[in-house]
């Protein structure tokens, strides 16, 4: 809890597989959190809740090793395989 708390207070969170770190995003809903992993579906829903977090993008200026892991760990990312399914997925009102 202790750990969840102080991630809530951060500015930019940047989270792997763990769902700890992504439950500090309900304590505070507008805290700035992006996966560096991929998601794999099991069933046709999410994983709660990191599947409502954004995956880090690559950017232009990441070095190009950098970039080259991150296309390596989110290869087989579920929104990427279920875009039918889950337009906006991230953007829908709830």
């Amino acid at each position: 809890m202790v750990d969840m708390l102080c991630l809530s207070k951060c500015k930019v969170v940047l989270k792997v597989s763990s769902a700890l770190s992504a439950f500090s995003k309900l304590i505070t809903p507008k805290l700035n959190i992006y996966r560096l992993n991929a998601l794999k579906m099991f069933t046709d829903i999410p994983y709660f809740p990191d599947a409502y977090i954004p995956l880090l993008e690559k950017n232009e200026n990441y070095t190009e090793e950098c970039n080259k892991i991150l296309d390596k760990i989110q290869l087989y990312e579920w929104s990427n395989y279920h875009k039918e399914k889950f337009n906006n997925f991230y953007y829908k009102l709830r």
